[in-house]
C-alpha cells in the first residue's frame, strides 16, 4: 500500500486484518492510536476492566456524525469478539467498503455498525477519556472557537476547561516528541504530597504498604 492520507483506510484495514489473523485468540483488547498519540496504558487497562472483552465493545472518543465512530487521532480499542467477528470482513476491499480510499476512522466506525457494535460510553461523568487535540487546546477556555468543527462533532455537555477532561484521562492526540516527554513527566514523575483521592490514583506499592502498616 503505498503512504498517503488517502490510503489510510486501506492501510488500517489490512493491518487490522493481519491483527485478526496472526493474534486475535491472544489479547483481551486490541489498540488503534497513531504514532503522536500519547497513551496511558494505566488509565486505559484500567477502564478496559469495567467491560467485558468476550462482548462487543469500542472504546474511544465518540464523534457524533454519520451514526457515531471515534476519532481515529485519540485512538481507539476494541474487544476479543468485535475483532474476532469483524477481522474476516476486512480481508478482502469489498468486506466493508470498495474502495481504496476512504477517512479511516469514519470507515472503521461504518464497518462496526453493519455487525451492530456502537460507540461505548467512555466518560468519566461528563469528563472525557480519549482528547483528540493536546491539553492546551481542551484544558484553556475558548482556545478553540465555538464554530470549529470539534463542537458540532462533540456529544452533548463536552466542555473546556479544567471540566474537559478527566483525571483518569486515557490519550491526547498531535503530541509532538517534546510533548511527549513533558506529559510523560508530568504522569509519571510529577506528585504533589499526600494528595492522593481516592485507592484509584495510589501506586499499588504504596497501598501494600499501608495495609502492612494498618
Amino acid at each position: 500500500v503505498e503512504e498517503g492520507r488517502n490510503n489510510l483506510w486501506t492501510k488500517s484495514r489490512l493491518a487490522w486484518h493481519y491483527v485478526y489473523k496472526y493474534h486475535g485468540k491472544d489479547y483481551d483488547w486490541f489498540l488503534k492510536a497513531d504514532d503522536d498519540t500519547f497513551v496511558i496504558l494505566e488509565n486505559l487497562r484500567y477502564l478496559a476492566s469495567t467491560f467485558n472483552p468476550d462482548d462487543h465493545h469500542y472504546l474511544g472518543r465518540l464523534f457524533v456524525p454519520y451514526g457515531g465512530y471515534t476519532s481515529g487521532g485519540a485512538g481507539y480499542a476494541i474487544s476479543r469478539k468485535t475483532l474476532n467477528e469483524i477481522g474476516p470482513v476486512f480481508a478482502t476491499s469489498d468486506g466493508c467498503k470498495s474502495t481504496t480510499g476512504g477517512i479511516e476512522d469514519l470507515q472503521f466506525g461504518i464497518c462496526l455498525r453493519k455487525i451492530g457494535v456502537q460507540v461505548d460510553n467512555t466518560r468519566d461523568q461528563f469528563k472525557h477519556r480519549f482528547h483528540p487535540f493536546v491539553p492546551e487546546h481542551l484544558l484553556i477556555p475558548n482556545f478553540l472557537p465555538k464554530d470549529f468543527w470539534f463542537w458540532q462533532y462533540s456529544p452533548v455537555n463536552t466542555t473546556d476547561g479544567p471540566g474537559c477532561c478527566s483525571d483518569l484521562t486515557v490519550s491526547f492526540h498531535y503530541v509532538d516528541p517534546s510533548l511527549m516527554r513533558e506529559l510523560f513527566f508530568y504522569v509519571y514523575n510529577l506528585h504533589a504530597y499526600g494528595d492522593y483521592r481516592s485507592d484509584v490514583f495510589k501506586p499499588v506499592n504504596m497501598i501494600k504498604r499501608e495495609k502492612r502498616l494498618s
